[in-house]
Protein backbone atom coordinates (compact mmCIF):
# COMPACT_ATOMS: atom_id res chain seq x y z
CA UNK A 1 0.00 0.00 0.00
CA UNK A 2 1.79 3.26 -1.05
CA UNK A 3 1.71 6.67 1.43
CA UNK A 4 -1.04 8.67 -0.46
CA UNK A 5 -1.53 12.10 0.28
CA UNK A 6 -5.12 11.40 0.44
CA UNK A 7 -4.63 9.00 3.38
CA UNK A 8 -4.31 12.22 5.29
CA UNK A 9 -6.21 14.69 3.51
CA UNK A 10 -8.53 15.24 6.38
CA UNK A 11 -5.84 16.37 8.59
CA UNK A 12 -5.30 20.33 8.60
CA UNK A 13 -2.53 21.65 6.28
CA UNK A 14 0.75 22.18 8.69
CA UNK A 15 0.01 18.04 9.62
CA UNK A 16 -0.05 17.18 5.75
CA UNK A 17 3.09 19.51 4.83
CA UNK A 18 5.13 17.47 8.13
CA UNK A 19 4.11 13.73 7.03
CA UNK A 20 4.70 14.75 3.03
CA UNK A 21 8.22 16.01 3.97
CA UNK A 22 8.24 12.76 6.44
CA UNK A 23 7.30 10.32 3.50
CA UNK A 24 10.47 11.76 2.03
CA UNK A 25 12.63 10.49 4.16
CA UNK A 26 14.66 7.54 3.45
CA UNK A 27 13.87 4.15 4.86
CA UNK A 28 15.87 3.64 8.28
CA UNK A 29 16.05 -0.12 10.06
CA UNK A 30 13.03 -0.26 12.74
CA UNK A 31 15.66 -0.73 15.04
CA UNK A 32 16.52 2.47 14.93
CA UNK A 33 13.65 3.88 15.18
CA UNK A 34 12.42 2.07 18.36
CA UNK A 35 14.96 3.61 20.07
CA UNK A 36 14.01 7.37 18.87
CA UNK A 37 10.56 6.44 20.90
CA UNK A 38 12.62 5.51 23.70
CA UNK A 39 14.72 8.64 23.28
CA UNK A 40 11.72 10.51 22.77
CA UNK A 41 9.57 9.08 25.90
CA UNK A 42 12.68 10.01 27.68
CA UNK A 43 12.44 13.46 26.85
CA UNK A 44 8.58 14.29 27.23
CA UNK A 45 8.70 12.68 31.02
CA UNK A 46 11.97 14.80 31.37
CA UNK A 47 10.47 17.57 30.01
CA UNK A 48 6.66 16.80 32.13
CA UNK A 49 8.22 17.64 35.45
CA UNK A 50 8.28 21.69 34.67
CA UNK A 51 5.50 21.67 32.46
CA UNK A 52 2.34 19.51 33.43
CA UNK A 53 0.29 20.61 30.28
CA UNK A 54 2.15 17.66 28.49
CA UNK A 55 -0.87 14.48 28.71
CA UNK A 56 2.13 11.86 29.73
CA UNK A 57 -1.34 9.64 29.75
CA UNK A 58 -1.60 10.23 25.74
CA UNK A 59 2.17 10.09 25.19
CA UNK A 60 2.65 7.01 26.93
CA UNK A 61 0.06 4.84 24.72
CA UNK A 62 1.46 6.44 21.60
CA UNK A 63 4.90 5.04 22.77
CA UNK A 64 3.56 1.48 23.75
CA UNK A 65 1.29 1.60 20.55
CA UNK A 66 4.48 2.91 18.54
CA UNK A 67 6.93 0.17 19.51
CA UNK A 68 4.32 -2.40 19.12
CA UNK A 69 3.47 -1.19 15.52
CA UNK A 70 7.56 -1.14 14.59
CA UNK A 71 7.73 -5.00 16.25
CA UNK A 72 4.77 -6.53 14.29
CA UNK A 73 6.04 -4.90 10.55
CA UNK A 74 9.63 -5.10 10.72
CA UNK A 75 9.66 -7.79 8.07
CA UNK A 76 7.02 -5.79 5.87
CA UNK A 77 7.14 -4.46 2.21
CA UNK A 78 8.56 -1.64 1.73
CA UNK A 79 5.40 0.91 1.30
CA UNK A 80 4.20 -0.65 4.91
CA UNK A 81 7.88 0.10 6.10
CA UNK A 82 7.21 3.83 4.69
CA UNK A 83 3.87 4.36 6.23
CA UNK A 84 4.98 3.01 9.98
CA UNK A 85 8.21 4.80 9.71
CA UNK A 86 6.00 7.87 8.50
CA UNK A 87 3.74 7.43 11.44
CA UNK A 88 6.62 6.80 14.03
CA UNK A 89 8.71 9.82 12.89
CA UNK A 90 5.47 12.03 12.93
CA UNK A 91 5.45 11.03 16.71
CA UNK A 92 9.10 11.49 17.64
CA UNK A 93 9.19 14.83 16.14
CA UNK A 94 8.67 17.70 18.86
CA UNK A 95 7.34 20.33 16.57
CA UNK A 96 5.12 18.70 13.84
CA UNK A 97 1.89 19.95 12.43
CA UNK A 98 1.28 21.03 16.07
CA UNK A 99 4.12 21.23 18.79
CA UNK A 100 3.93 18.57 21.59
CA UNK A 101 4.72 20.36 24.67
CA UNK A 102 2.92 23.40 23.64
CA UNK A 103 -0.40 22.68 25.20
CA UNK A 104 -2.21 19.66 26.67
CA UNK A 105 -3.47 19.26 22.95
CA UNK A 106 -0.28 18.89 21.82
CA UNK A 107 0.09 15.36 21.19
CA UNK A 108 -3.43 15.13 19.60
CA UNK A 109 -2.16 15.43 16.01
CA UNK A 110 0.68 12.61 16.43
CA UNK A 111 -2.61 10.33 18.00
CA UNK A 112 -4.69 11.11 14.99
CA UNK A 113 -1.28 10.34 12.37
CA UNK A 114 -1.30 7.22 13.89
CA UNK A 115 -4.63 6.07 14.07
CA UNK A 116 -4.74 6.68 10.17
CA UNK A 117 -1.59 4.95 9.55
CA UNK A 118 -2.70 2.01 11.77
CA UNK A 119 -6.16 1.82 10.56
CA UNK A 120 -4.90 1.83 6.51
CA UNK A 121 -2.45 -1.17 7.57
CA UNK A 122 -5.83 -2.46 9.02
CA UNK A 123 -4.21 -2.91 12.70
CA UNK A 124 -6.79 -1.07 14.48
CA UNK A 125 -5.94 -3.03 17.80
CA UNK A 126 -2.97 -0.47 17.73
CA UNK A 127 -5.46 2.46 17.77
CA UNK A 128 -4.58 4.90 20.70
CA UNK A 129 -7.43 6.55 21.91
CA UNK A 130 -7.65 10.10 24.00
CA UNK A 131 -6.38 10.29 26.71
Amino acid sequence: MPLSPELFSALDAPTQRAIAALSKEPLVPFAALIAEVFDYRQHLLHVAMGQPQINIDLAEALVAASLQLLQSQRHAEADVQRLVQTAVRYFVLEDDGEGDLTSLTGLEDDRKVFNIAVAALGLTHLHVESA
